[in-house]
């Protein structure tokens, strides 16, 4: 073999001896971090303030009444959110005369335009934190032209919902 080739292959095998040497160790330790947890945590909201009756409506007059809705889970809530559903009674119409005419939180206003209580839809309110508690506001007017509509009531129910 010609000397070049010679000192290429020890050239080599001492660059692999090098490699295997920096690898290894006479002492070595290794320690454990056992029984590590990841758990999730809760999205919960309570209502208080109802139910509400509110009585003797009519053309022209408002009421308010209130609720407050708690976070009482463990994470932030991204969004509360509050959705209406109303049944007018056997005998009437008078869903179509109630509007919703306001609509607050912690006594800071959400602009909506009138609306009929049974078209509200859902309404954002805002987001929620863990242990806190939104006092909302709800105002809603008979309308004013309304005919036909004495002795008859609506009886509903206002669902919050509180998203992460």
């Amino acid at each position: 073999m010609s000397k070049k080739i010679l000192l290429s292959i020890l050239t080599i095998v001492v660059a692999i001896g090098l490699v295997g040497v920096g690898t290894y160790a006479l002492w070595s330790d290794t320690a454990t971090s056992a029984n590590n947890t990841f758990a999730t945590g809760s999205l919960k909201v309570a209502v208080t303030g109802g139910p509400v009756t509110i009585g003797n409506m009519y053309p022209g007059a408002t009421a308010t009444y209130n609720f407050s809705a708690t976070n009482t889970g463990t994470i932030p809530g991204s969004m509360l959110l509050m959705t209406g559903s109303w049944v007018d009674d056997a005998s009437g119409t008078l869903s179509s005369q109630l509007m919703v005419v306001g609509v607050s939180v912690n006594g800071t206003n959400i602009p909506i335009a009138p609306t009929p209580i049974t078209a509200l839809g859902t309404l954002p309110l805002g987001p929620l934190a863990s242990g806190a508690t939104d006092n909302v506001a709800i105002t809603i007017m008979m309308n004013p032209g309304a005919t036909g509509n004495m002795n008859e009531s609506v009886t509903g129910n206002v669902t919050f919902t509180l998203n992460q």
